[in-house]
């Protein structure tokens, strides 16, 4: 069941966390009853527009701490310093954003560990193919 709030905590809460208010209108949107629809508004396929919105953020708190990884490896690891300067660049930029990020959408803080996952999911153990 969606939290309710009145016009002015709905605002704060888009102008506070962002992803905690599209998650929260998109289940308003559900939750309409179908008779009260105007012109037979799709508000799921609206829901839906809504979250992914919101999601977009959460991709972000996702991927940001990767690219942070990836670029301070190469900075640690890669003999071509000719590219460091533009790497240490890069990982100054994403910090950036990833902080912005989770300023704009402060429940990220609560789910860190989840968004984080893991850094080495998606790679293969074994360049051959193998596990």
């Amino acid at each position: 069941m969606p939290v309710v709030f009145s016009m002015s905590e709905a605002a704060w809460l888009h102008e506070c966390d962002f992803y905690a208010c599209t998650q929260d209108r998109a289940a308003l949107l559900r939750a309409w009853p179908e008779a009260l629809r105007p012109n037979a508004l799709d508000l799921n396929h609206l829901a839906e527009e809504i979250e992914d919105s919101g999601e977009f953020q959460r991709r972000a708190a996702r991927s940001l701490p990767l690219h942070v990884i990836q670029h301070l490896l190469k900075l640690r690891l890669h003999p071509d310093r000719q590219s460091e300067r533009r790497w240490k660049k890069e990982v100054n930029g994403f910090r950036d954003q990833l902080r912005d990020v989770f300023a704009e959408n402060p429940s990220f803080r609560a789910a860190r560990t989840e968004l984080a996952g893991d850094p080495f999911g998606p790679v293969q153990r074994d360049p051959c193919g193998g596990t």
